[in-house]
């Protein structure tokens, strides 16, 4: 059974306004990028889970293809149900995650309202593919977002029927 996180929504947006002010002050201090929106990336991420993917927290991402309505590729649904492990299988995001986190950051500091920033956070999505999908993903868009990343990459997922994998 997933843990309850301590953070609720509530906390997840104000966190993330916190965040933002900070990534901007680091780089506007001359941080570089990179550096300054990695706890960005973090806070950002949590609240993407709460927002899509109900009980998963921080502790439990890796455990994602799991999830009850965990997205996979058709490659890594045939791994996963041969049981493969995180050296075959990786949890993804659809969306470039540093690039996706500039959008929220963008967001917050255009005076997006809570409602807006969940609206936005509602196209956060991962998906399961295998470490050969992850390759090809990459080298075709690593850090654009797009309307369809994962197709422009020849790649198609589907949340598995449940019963089926049993």
């Amino acid at each position: 059974m997933a843990r309850k996180s301590k953070l609720t929504r509530e906390i997840l947006i104000s966190r993330t306004r916190i965040l933002v002010k900070a990534y901007i002050e680091m780089i506007a201090d001359g941080a570089g990028d990179t550096f300054a929106i990695e706890g960005l990336n973090r806070i950002v991420n949590r609240l993407g889970w709460d927002v899509n993917y109900p009980g998963l927290t921080n502790d439990s991402v890796s455990y994602y293809r799991k999830y009850a309505a965990a997205e996979f590729s058709a490659a890594a649904w045939a791994a996963h149900q041969r049981g493969a492990g995180k050296d075959e299988l990786r949890t993804e995001h659809v969306e470039p995650q540093s690039e996706f986190t500039r959008k929220v950051a963008d967001l917050v500091t255009n005076g997006a309202s809570d409602d807006d920033l969940i609206k936005f956070m509602r196209k956060f999505r991962m998906v399961v593919l295998t470490m050969d999908e992850v390759k090809r993903l990459d080298k075709i868009n690593r850090s654009r977002m797009t309307p369809d990343r994962l197709a422009e990459a020849g790649i198609v997922c589907f949340v598995p029927d449940v019963a089926m994998a049993a």
